[in-house]
């Protein structure tokens, strides 16, 4: 399993896209980080056919901690789909 992760912050949004263009197809799942709520449905539509596999990060203050507030993100991603 390949896993994008991508900014959508105006100083992000080049390198983004660069690598959605770069690795896209070759990626199973896109994680945008500290998105808010209002912006979600746009990316989702931006992402197209890739919009089932999009995820988002709320802001979590030690990503490498495993908190009850990251795991359903954490099941989501990292068991496979049925």
């Amino acid at each position: 399993m390949l896993l994008l992760v991508c900014g959508v912050k105006p100083e992000e949004i080049e390198a983004t896209e660069w690598a959605l263009r770069k690795y896209g197809d070759a990626c199973d799942r896109f994680l945008f980080d500290f998105v808010c709520e209002e912006e979600r449905k746009e990316i989702r539509k931006m992402m197209m056919e890739k919009a089932d596999n999009t995820y988002f990060m709320n802001y979590i203050p030690n990503p490498f901690s495993y908190t009850a507030a990251s795991a359903p993100l954490c099941r989501s991603l990292l068991l496979p789909k049925r």
